[in-house]
């Protein structure tokens, strides 16, 4: 699926219009969930190609583990 930069911003600007008129109770065959189904697919297929996210190394998870463990002990300090 090619998509480009225009039907991106196109589909990230009917997103925005539509998101909040289809709730969790929506039926699949209601014509606003289908669409936000489509834009949602369509938005995901070029994020894919121009804004990947690779696998983080080892030593990213690891700081991003022990950063997480630093913030854990020092939330509990009282100032």
């Amino acid at each position: 699926m090619s998509i480009t930069e225009q039907e991106y911003n196109k589909a990230c600007v009917r997103l925005e219009e539509i998101i909040d008129l289809v709730d969790d109770e929506a039926p699949e065959d209601d014509p606003l969930w289908q669409e936000l189904v489509q834009v949602s697919n369509t938005i995901e297929a070029y994020e894919e190609i121009h804004y990947a996210i690779g696998e983080p190394t080892r030593f990213e998870t690891l700081k991003l583990r022990m950063s997480d463990l630093v913030r854990k002990a020092v939330s509990g300090f009282k100032h």
